[in-house]
């Protein structure tokens, strides 16, 4: 089977938790005239939980794209991606959701992301 390689832009998703709780980031291209750009896929998610092992679950509204995890005490963890479900198109928000034992201040969370409907193919020999 050949190898498929893409350059592509990529930005990072930062988000701060300080406790267990639920927060929504709203995908700019469902209120902004921008929609056909605004497709997405994530491609890593690190967290660092600052005081305990907490869950970290994130979905796009209709399947988890990191199914509920266990976080590492005071280290940062690689979470496992649902690569079916990693694509978020212009009418989807992620929900963030940090639950059980210890999300302690400042405990972090950052999703790599590329867009999906750019970029230019290699060829990989």
């Amino acid at each position: 089977m050949a190898l498929t390689a893409n350059i592509s832009n990529t930005f990072q998703i930062y988000i701060t938790s300080n406790a267990a709780e639920t927060k929504t980031i709203s995908n700019p291209g469902i209120t902004e005239n921008l929609a056909k750009y605004m497709y997405f896929r994530i491609i890593g998610v690190r967290a660092i939980n600052t005081t305990g092992t907490g869950n970290l679950q994130i979905t796009n509204g209709a399947a988890d794209i990191v199914a509920a995890q266990a976080t590492v005490n005071n280290a940062w963890k690689d979470m496992l991606i649902t690569q079916a479900n990693a694509n978020v198109t212009s009418s989807q928000n992620l929900t963030i959701i940090t639950s059980a034992a210890g999300w302690g201040n400042n405990s972090r969370i950052i999703l790599d992301c590329v867009a999906t409907d750019g970029g230019s193919a290699l060829t990989v020999s």
